[in-house]
């Protein structure tokens, strides 16, 4: 047991002559490695097992990864956004052409005295790009909160994408009278709102 101790207290002594001026971070190195040898076969399954669950799970993590890149390309609908443009431009001609009344009055000269679409093929067209049933959904919420039933026949897609346009519409209307704290009529801010909404137009 002595000599056992002795051989390793010169093994010890001959190993810290030799590190020189790496003896500090040598004898960490030394120790670490005496203090881990009794554990190692366990250090070494670890390994094995967090290498076979990567390996077991690459298709799960190459699942998330490409959900992650697939989200990020998720932009704004960009049917909803042709509408909204198309719903500035009328709002533009309208107050151009002397609606100097309330509010109520110019959102329905300018969404509900003529059509967005008027053939049956071009308005399944436009509901398929916006997305049936989130066009659905819109409807819905709308009428519902306002009327608290619904009156859109659904199985008339002409019906269904001019209520559509109607009720963006009325969105795009209601942020600018929001920016412009709702003034009684319409001819208050007529002339801003014409430039607000041409600005917003070119800028887009």
């Amino acid at each position: 047991m002595a000599s056992s101790l002795l051989t390793t207290i010169n093994d010890t002594s001959v190993l810290w002559q030799r590190l020189g001026t790496l003896r500090p971070f040598g004898v960490s190195i030394f120790f670490l490695y005496e203090a881990a040898r009794p554990i190692y076969k366990y250090i070494k399954l670890l390994f094995v097992i967090i290498f076979n669950f990567n390996s077991l799970n690459r298709p799960v993590r190459a699942f998330l990864y490409f959900d992650e890149k697939r989200k990020e390309k998720i932009t704004v609908n960009e049917k909803e956004e042709s509408m909204r443009s198309v719903a500035r431009e009328k709002i533009i001609d309208v107050l151009e052409n002397g609606i100097e009344e309330n509010w109520t009055d110019l959102h329905n000269e300018a969404f509900n005295t003529d059509y967005y679409e008027i053939y049956t093929d071009d308005a399944i067209e436009a509901l398929n790009e916006y997305g049936i049933f989130e066009a659905l959904k819109k409807i819905r919420d709308y009428e519902l909160e306002r009327f608290g039933e619904l009156y859109t026949d659904i199985s008339n897609p002409v019906d269904v994408v001019n209520m559509l346009f109607y009720v963006i519409g009325g969105e795009v209307l209601d942020e600018y009278l929001d920016y412009y704290d709702w003034p009684n009529q319409v001819n208050d801010i007529k002339a801003e709102l014409i430039e607000a909404i041409n600005a917003d137009m070119k800028a887009a």
